[in-house]
């Protein structure tokens, strides 16, 4: 069953969830490297879990909502990696609020190593929320 991958992107990590084949919920996948890698790993993730669309954390400024440096990198990568995948759309979501929530998160929901994904999964959930019913 096809789902959608939500990707949180950094400069070393890069944090990935999955949403549910119904596309209601998200949960946190896993974090990769952002290295040379980082594409062929991620063509692969799509393959092996019927991804059917990508959703990037777009990271724009919190006061202003302009794009950032960040915001340009993220942006190249997205359109590197919609070129990789031909028939997976890929899709852009205003991470914003995901570090705030994250943040009010208890400890407890923090696991070691995992606040990419969580990251990813807070991304996704919120597109999911907010487009699909």
């Amino acid at each position: 069953m096809s789902r959608y991958l939500g990707i949180d992107h950094g400069e070393k990590n890069v944090g990935l969830a999955l949403s549910c084949p119904m596309k209601s919920f998200a949960r946190a996948y896993k974090t990769i490297s952002n290295d040379k890698n980082l594409f062929i790993n991620l063509i692969s993730e799509c393959q092996d879990n019927e991804i059917v669309k990508v959703v990037v954390g777009l990271p724009v400024s919190f006061r202003t909502g302009q794009d950032t440096d960040q915001t340009r990198i993220v942006r190249e990568f997205a359109d590197k990696l919609s070129s990789f995948l031909k028939n997976i759309e890929v899709v852009f979501y205003d991470e914003r609020l995901t570090s705030k929530i994250y943040e009010d998160m208890p400890k407890e929901c923090k696991g070691k190593g995992l606040r990419d994904a969580i990251s990813a999964q807070l991304i996704l959930q919120s597109y999911l929320d907010k487009n699909t019913k």
